[in-house]
């Protein structure tokens, strides 16, 4: 395993230095902050009220968005890549890898969108501030599908359309994180009952 990592090239840098990418790692991290603030809040009303509240839920995507937040100057999803290159170099299957990586997304979407649906579901009914931070949870992932599909050369191409190609990820990044920031404020403001 020591002789897959003397291969990788990736190291732990700053990796989107632009004055953009470190207004959506703030972004990311201060969302993050905010369900914090929030699951303490819906955790002390639950315990006050005696009923069951979702504090796990903020916990959660707390912890989500504080991992998008490291991610996004890190980059560790080259490394990621780069590992699974040099172990399907070494087990030979690098000509297949295409088809593994297609394989990979499929089963893990078809996983993850059931869990997703019935979560957002259930969790959703808690009113209003749940629906923004579920709705800002779609649109990371959505940008997530849409990054890792970016790898694929005629993917990729959509990020270099006119116009709104430059902008989409970071567009899609900062809707999302906003989203689940405004839900976790309207969480913490609701008055006790």
């Amino acid at each position: 395993m020591n002789s897959i990592f003397a291969e990788i090239t990736w190291r732990p840098t700053i990796g989107d230095p632009e004055p953009i990418g470190w207004i959506i790692t703030f972004g990311y991290l201060i969302a993050g902050a905010f369900c914090v603030s929030a699951g303490r809040h819906q955790r002390a009303e639950s315990i006050r009220r005696g009923c069951v509240g979702y504090p796990w839920f903020w916990f959660g995507l707390a912890a989500f968005m504080f991992g998008l937040g490291v991610n996004k100057q890190l980059d560790l999803q080259l490394l990621l890549m780069q590992v699974g290159g040099e172990v399907a170099m070494r087990g030979g299957w690098y000509s297949n890898r295409n088809l593994v990586k297609s394989l990979v997304v499929f089963c893990g979407a078809a996983i993850a969108l059931p869990i997703l649906f019935a979560w957002m579901t259930v969790v959703s009914k808690r009113g209003r501030s749940y629906i923004l931070a579920c709705l800002g949870v779609l649109v990371l992932l959505a940008f997530i599908g849409i990054r890792a599909l970016s790898f694929s050369p005629r993917i990729g191409r959509l990020t270099h359309l006119p116009l709104i190609g430059p902008y989409l990820n970071s567009a899609m990044e900062l809707a999302g994180a906003t989203l689940i920031c405004v839900g976790a404020i309207l969480v913490t403001r609701k008055r006790p009952t």
